[in-house]
This record gives C-alpha cells, structure tokens and sequence, in this order.
C-alpha cells in the first residue's frame, strides 16, 4: 500500500481476506481519517449469496464490476451485473445473490465507514467452524 500527501494506491489482491457469513471474498480497500467512508472490494463465486440484513444508521451503495446478479433492495428484485449502481439507505433489507456461471465483483462503498455494530441479520446465520469472539466480518459472534 503506498500513500502519500497527494494519493493513495494499493493492489486489491494484497489485501487481507476479511471473514465473513455472507459466502463471499471480501476485503476492506479504504476508509478515511474519520470514519465517514468506506470502500470494500467484494468477490462472491457462482450460486453465493449474502446474508439478508439491514443497517440502522449506514447507508451502502453497491457497485456492479463483473458477472450476474439479483439484489433484492426492500421489496424489489434487481438485476445486478457491470456498471450497476445501487444506493441502499439504513433500515431497507437487502440481499446480494450471485446468479451467474462466474465470479460477481462488485465494490460497496458505505457512507459513514462501515461498523460492525450497525449490521443486523434479518435471517440465521448459517454454521460456521469458528472459535469463542472471533470476528466475522459485519459481526461479533460467539460460536457461531
């Protein structure tokens, strides 16, 4: 990662994988000095989803960079694929499915900086092999 006074650069595959429920590759870009913004590059392998949940206080806005999906934003289905954008604002439920026969890469920029607090599962979270507090990425969990 290079920054300076004038830029910021970084190769998104040197970047760690966060862990999370949501059956995808994830991992945290950006956020700036103040925690307004966050950028995350987001991969989720044919027939992945995300877990349905809402925010109560961040807004998300999703952005389509290749393959095929449906996001159900509240009560619509949208087609989700390269040069879609969606602004998701708190308390609307949302839901990202991989449709296509590849990857779905897509960045979520979330306005202010993503907090693990301000995610909540509208469904269960599926089983996972974890240990007692580890961190899953959007969720604190203990034995999940």
């Amino acid at each position: 990662m290079a920054e300076n006074g004038t830029y910021f650069s970084v190769n998104i595959g040197d970047l760690p994988v966060a862990a999370n429920v949501c059956q995808q590759e994830l991992r945290e870009v950006w956020r700036d000095n103040e925690d307004q913004v966050s950028i995350a590059h987001v991969r989720m392998e044919s027939g992945a989803d995300s877990l349905l949940h809402e925010h109560r206080v961040m807004t998300e806005v999703y952005h389509g960079l290749e393959g095929t999906g449906e996001l159900i934003v509240g009560e619509e289905v949208i087609l989700f694929r390269s040069g879609t954008v969606v602004e998701i604002p708190p308390l609307v439920p949302h839901k990202l499915t991989n449709t296509g026969e590849g990857n779905l890469v897509h960045m979520v920029h979330a306005i202010p900086a993503f907090d693990p607090e301000d995610v909540y599962p509208l469904e269960e979270l599926p089983q996972q092999d974890t240990t007692d507090e580890e961190f899953i990425y959007g969720l604190q969990v203990d034995n999940v």
